[in-house]
């Protein structure tokens, strides 16, 4: 729990300082971020930890803890009311398919958008009981396949923050050579930042930006070392 919400607040502030959004507000998109899984302490740790499909009063447990959130921060007086509604409203989706109101964008905080998409991602990421984790590449193509829920505008400004080979992940050129993702590029979501890597999966030098080359680009998103080593 304490790592999914830190991972979560760092990719929130990536993705509001990619957007150029103030200090200020950076630093209460991190705060509200890191405190709007709270609630899933009051959820019984046998539904949390299922490593099978919840029944219908299980989920229904799950998606009250917002409000078990929303409760415990609003007796915190230094909580702003910003952060409280990321507190609230980072799992309502705009489809309204998400909770605990079924809201739609309209009604949701942009602050909280930013924390859904960061949210959903993180979970994506990591293992879980029940599923194993996925590659950051499926990740990102699973949120802009699934448009519907999430704003536009937002989904944006995530990509032009991560990418569609994030940061940390793994890349093989159509040249052959495997690089690790350094940085995205805003705008150019298929052309990273990326560094070049030996046959012991070392870096070999310095930085290739492939924005600022014509002849070389990703061919396919390819599983980290560690992952590799993992499935052996």
């Amino acid at each position: 729990m304490y790592n999914h919400c830190i991972n979560i607040a760092l990719l929130s502030m990536s993705v509001a300082s990619s957007a150029g959004l103030p200090r200020e507000q950076i630093k209460e998109i991190g705060f509200g971020a890191v405190l709007q899984d709270i609630g899933m302490l009051h959820v019984p740790q046998e539904i949390r930890l299922a490593s099978r499909k919840l029944s219908k009063k299980e989920f229904d447990e799950v998606h009250r803890h917002p409000i078990h959130t929303l409760n415990w921060v609003e007796q915190i007086g230094s909580v702003s009311v910003a952060a409280q509604l990321i507190c609230y409203q980072s799992h309502e989706r705009a489809d309204k398919a998400g909770y605990p109101r079924r809201r739609t964008s309209m009604y949701v905080h942009p602050y909280s958008k930013i924390v859904a998409i960061a949210d959903s991602y993180v979970a994506m990421t990591h293992a879980r009981p029940y599923r194993p984790a996925l590659l950051p590449f499926q990740v990102t193509r699973a949120i802009l396949s699934d448009v519907g829920k999430f704003e536009r505008s937002t989904v944006r400004m995530f990509l032009d923050a991560v990418g569609l080979f994030p940061p940390g992940s793994y890349v093989e050129l159509d040249n052959g050579t495997k690089c690790r993702v350094v940085r995205a590029n805003p705008g150019y979501h298929t052309r990273p930042l990326i560094v070049e890597l030996d046959a012991n999966d070392k870096p070999t030098g310095g930085h290739l930006d492939l924005c600022e080359v014509e002849n070389v680009s990703v061919a396919r998103a390819i599983p980290s070392p560690q992952e590799l080593c993992g499935t052996k």
